[in-house]
C-alpha cells in the first residue's frame, strides 16, 4: 500500500507538523531503503521499501483512535504557539500521542466540543460531508425574531482566503433562542460548515457580539457530562452516526472502545 512519507512520519509518532517533517528531510535523516528523500509528497509503498529516521527503521501506528475532548477557555488548537496546546490535555503513551491531530478547530475564546483522532479517513470524511456543528453562543443584546430570521437564511460574513479579505454568505443555519436574561440572548445555533470564527462573525452581521461561545456537539455526539478539559474515548455507536463512513472501519484495529 502506497503511503506518503509525510502520512509515515505522523503515523509512526516520529514527527507532529509539516514543519518538524520537512525539517527532518531537509537534514536527510529521512531515508527510504537507504536513499534520503526531500518531498513530504514522496510515496512509499511500505509492503517493499523500509522508511528509517537517523538510520532507525519506523513503523506506523495500525490501531484507530476516536477522542472527545471538551476544550477549555484559553486553550489553542494551533501547535507551537505562545499558549497551552490542547493535546496537553491529553495524557495516553507519547508514541500514540503524536499520531493525533485535530478535526475542525476551536478558536482561543471558545469551549466545548473537539473531536481528536489519528484516522485521516474519518478527517476527510467529516470535513468534506456536512456534519452538523451545534454551538451555544451568548449574546450581547436581546436577538429579535427578524435577526433570527437572517442568521436562518445566511448573511455576509469577511472571511480570509489565499491571505485577502474577501465576503462570504453562510448556509441555512438552524436558530433559535433559549434564553433571554440581563440584557443577554442565549442562542442554540447548527451549522454545517465551519469558517473561521463563523458563529461569532455571524453574531456580529446582526449586531450582536458573542460574548461567551460553546460547541455543544458534533453530528450526534454530545459532551453530556464531560467537565472542560476532560475527554473520553468515543464508542462504536457514536462513530457509525457519521454514516457510509462507519461501514469502511475495521473495528478489530481500534485501539480503545468504552462500550
Amino acid at each position: 500500500m502506497e503511503k506518503r512519507i509525510y502520512q509515515l512520519l505522523k503515523q509512526s509518532g516520529a514527527i507532529t507538523s509539516n514543519e518538524e517533517a520537512q525539517a527532518l528531510l531537509d537534514a536527510e535523516r529521512v531515508k527510504v531503503n537507504g536513499v534520503s528523500v526531500h518531498s513530504l509528497k514522496y510515496k512509499v509503498n511500505t509492503k517493499f521499501q523500509q522508511v528509517t529516521v537517523d538510520n532507525k527503521p519506523i513503523y506506523p501506528v495500525e490501531q484507530s483512535l476516536y477522542i472527545l475532548l471538551n476544550k477549555p477557555r484559553g486553550y489553542s488548537c494551533q501547535p507551537h504557539e505562545k499558549k497551552t496546546y490542547v493535546l496537553d490535555l491529553i495524557h495516553i503513551e507519547e508514541r500514540l500521542k503524536k499520531t493525533l491531530f485535530l478535526v475542525g478547530r476551536l478558536d482561543h475564546d471558545t469551549e466545548g466540543a473537539l473531536l481528536i483522532t489519528n484516522d485521516g479517513k474519518l478527517a476527510h470524511h467529516m470535513l468534506t460531508q456536512k456534519i452538523q456543528k451545534t454551538y451555544e453562543a451568548l449574546v450581547k443584546g436581546e436577538v429579535l425574531p427578524e435577526e433570527i430570521e437572517k442568521l436562518q437564511r445566511g448573511v455576509v460574513i469577511p472571511v480570509e482566503i489565499e491571505r485577502r479579505l474577501s465576503k462570504y454568505r453562510t448556509k441555512p443555519a438552524k436558530v433559535k433562542v433559549l434564553q433571554k436574561k440581563a440584557g443577554t440572548t442565549l442562542l442554540e445555533i447548527i451549522v454545517t460548515e465551519g469558517k473561521k470564527r463563523q458563529i461569532r462573525k455571524m453574531c456580529d452581521a446582526v449586531g450582536h457580539k458573542v460574548l461567551a461561545l460553546t460547541r455543544t456537539m458534533i453530528g450526534t455526539i454530545a459532551l453530556g457530562g464531560l467537565e472542560q478539559g476532560e475527554y473520553r474515548f468515543l464508542k462504536k455507536s457514536e462513530i457509525e452516526c457519521f454514516g457510509k463512513y462507519s461501514k469502511s472501519i475495521n473495528f478489530w484495529n481500534i485501539l480503545i472502545w468504552i462500550c
